[in-house]
């Protein structure tokens, strides 16, 4: 971290080699290689790479608080919109006989299957056999449960893989940011509304592959920001493309969540300026010095 910001950066106590968290900010010393882990950007369970790295409690953390619902929120998209008939693990209740199931959907029809596990079938006979005959007599309701993803966690994960993005291409630069408290906050809060948009500025809508990685929004003023575009993939392979946006350290900062959400039913013409990526050890500041042309522009 020390080489990354140079005469920016003062170390209390004073020691070399201190590697710094960049989600919860404890500090790291080469004495604690074990507490370091590698991160994927996006998650690796959504076809990520490795990009940068994170603390391994951090990372962890991510994987089972955040990741998961993104993968499963793709999982479902994927069955519902018939582009995989599934299964989706499941339970089925009929008056109180509660089996776990298979739940295939296609061409607008439903199907449970009972999962085809001979121990498991010999263990719950009596149950299958009551469910079974409920199901042949045809006088039945049938109920099916099956795990939601939450859309504020699977977001989180989303804006956290931006977050992350952008850290992997301007170093710790990026975050001498006052905005980026408000960020790291939502992404520890998942369930909590702290910033306005729960789409957290999402961008749709045909986003061409030259923009993949981190841009800055140039206009409209009041988005003035950086846009991180990034694709996740579901277990079937199909992929969906994020347009993220983070505030700069100056105005607009955060309202362009209020402006964006604002403005969801109009068709907006950004400019865009996308910044490929290079060693931020040579250039550790450049993202200020970026973000001070944008806005000396007016």
């Amino acid at each position: 971290m020390r080489q990354a910001l140079g005469s920016q950066l003062r170390i209390t106590p004073d020691v070399e080699n201190v590697f710094v968290c960049l989600i919860c900010f404890k500090f790291f010393s080469e004495s604690d290689p074990d507490e370091i882990s590698l991160e994927h950007v996006p998650p690796d369970s959504v076809g990520g790479k490795v990009r940068t790295i994170t603390c391994k409690v951090c990372n962890s953390e991510s994987g089972s608080k955040l990741d998961n619902h993104l993968a499963l929120k793709l999982e479902h998209e994927d069955i519902f919109a018939e582009r995989s008939s599934g299964p989706l693990q499941a339970h089925a209740s009929i008056d109180g006989i509660r089996l776990p199931i298979d739940f295939y959907k296609e061409d607008n029809n439903f199907s449970i299957v009972i999962p085809n596990n001979d121990k498991w079938q010999q263990k719950c006979r009596s149950q299958i056999d009551a469910f079974t005959e409920k199901v042949v007599s045809g006088k039945f309701e049938i109920n099916v449960e099956y795990k939601l993803h939450s859309s504020k966690r699977a977001n989180a994960a989303i804006l956290r893989s931006a977050y992350l993005w952008a850290f992997s291409v301007f170093g710790y630069g990026v975050l001498i940011n006052p905005h980026f408290p408000v960020i790291r906050g939502q992404i520890h809060n998942p369930e909590e509304n702290i910033l306005s948009s729960q789409g957290y500025g999402f961008l749709s809508g045909g986003i061409p592959d030259e923009l993949l990685g981190v841009n800055l929004i140039k206009s409209p003023r009041e988005a003035r920001s950086l846009l991180v575009v990034l694709d996740v993939t579901s277990e079937l392979g199909t992929k969906t493309r994020y347009g993220v946006m983070l505030p700069g350290p100056s105005l607009p900062g955060p309202m362009i969540y209020d402006w964006l959400e604002s403005h969801q039913e109009e068709p907006i013409n950004y400019q865009l300026e996308h910044i490929p990526e290079f060693d931020f050890l040579d250039a550790p500041m450049a993202f200020q010095m970026l973000w001070n042309e944008l806005t000396a522009t007016n």
